[in-house]
């Protein structure tokens, strides 16, 4: 019995030392992570397309289940996301050319 908690004690020095440089590599692992995902992450310039997207989806599941109760049922409902993404380009062309005037005037 000695001997088995001797052996334990001996190898447990090389463990520890194992254990350390993981903790090490991982922290330096979740460093490096947080510099890519963090705060310095660009913001996903279409998200509010994505929000709009996903509630489209959820209005035109109910439309489905409206039209399937009725067959009389006419739908009156306009994508949202496709309104956003009309905005959303219009945004886009006028930053380009903002653009182009500012190159071509310096």
């Amino acid at each position: 019995m000695v001997t088995r908690i001797n052996n334990f004690y001996n190898g447990i020095e090389e463990r520890i030392s194992t254990t350390d440089r993981k903790i090490s590599k991982l922290c330096s692992e979740i460093i490096a992570l947080e510099k890519i995902t963090g705060e310095n992450a660009k913001p996903y310039k279409r998200y509010d397309y994505l929000l709009a997207l996903r509630e489209d989806e959820k209005t035109i599941m109910l439309e489905i289940e409206k039209m399937s109760k009725s067959r009389s049922y006419k739908s009156n409902f306009i994508l949202k996301s496709q309104l956003i993404l009309k905005s959303m380009d219009k945004n886009e062309h006028l930053e380009c050319k903002k653009e182009i005037n500012d190159i071509n005037i310096h």
